[in-house]
C-alpha cells in the first residue's frame, strides 16, 4: 500500500517500483533510465506495468455518483459489458521482463464485491508480480485488504529539500 495526500509521488514510485524491478542493467541500486525497459516506463509502454483506476461511467455510459473500481476490472467475469483485460489474470501471465507490476489507483474505491473476489490475489500474488495499492492510508481500505498489505506511507518533501534533490 502506497499510502499519503494527493500529490506526493504515489503513482510515480509504482512506476519507478517496476522500472528498477525490470531494468536490465546489472546491480544498479536505481534504474539506469537507459535500458529498453526503464525508457518503455518512462514512455508508458512497459507491458509490464498496468494501472486500475476507479470508473466514472457505467456500463451505459451514464455518470456515477461515486467513481468506483468494480469487480470485473480485477477479476475476469462472464457477463456482457465486462472488462475484458482485467488485473488478475494479467498479473498471473507471464512477464516481458522479470517481473510485473499492477498498480490499483484509488484503491480505496474498490466496491465490496471487488476488494472481496481480489482477496485471494492480494494474500498470494504470483511470484513474478507486485500488486501496488494506492490510497489514502490504510484506514480507507477494507479491513480485509488492509490487513493484506504493507503500508508504506508518503508524506510532503519540504520545498528545501525537494530544491536539493533537483541540484545534487
Amino acid at each position: 500500500l502506497f499510502s499519503g495526500p494527493e500529490g506526493v509521488g504515489r503513482r510515480r514510485a509504482a512506476a519507478w517500483l517496476c522500472a528498477y524491478l525490470n531494468c536490465l542493467a546489472p546491480e544498479q541500486a536505481r534504474p539506469c533510465g537507459a535500458c529498453a525497459s526503464c525508457v518503455a516506463v518512462a514512455a508508458g509502454r512497459s507491458l509490464d506495468y498496468k494501472e486500475v483506476a476507479p470508473a466514472g461511467t457505467s456500463k451505459s455510459g451514464r455518470a456515477k455518483l461515486r467513481a468506483e473500481i468494480s469487480i470485473d476490472q480485477l477479476v475476469p467475469r462472464d457477463q456482457p459489458g465486462a472488462d475484458p483485460d482485467p488485473l488478475g489474470p494479467w498479473l498471473a501471465a507471464r512477464p516481458h521482463g522479470r517481473y510485473r507490476v499492477g498498480v490499483i489507483d484509488d484503491a480505496h474505491a474498490m466496491n465490496v464485491h471487488a476488494a472481496n473476489a481480489f482477496l485471494k490475489t492480494l494474500e498470494e500474488p504470483p511470484a513474478h508480480a507486485f500488486v501496488v495499492l494506492v490510497a489514502p492510508g490504510p484506514e480507507a481500505l477494507l479491513p480485509t485488504v488492509a490487513s493484506r498489505a504493507l503500508n508504506l506511507r508518503f508524506g510532503a518533501v519540504p520545498v528545501a529539500d525537494a530544491e536539493m534533490a533537483d541540484h545534487p
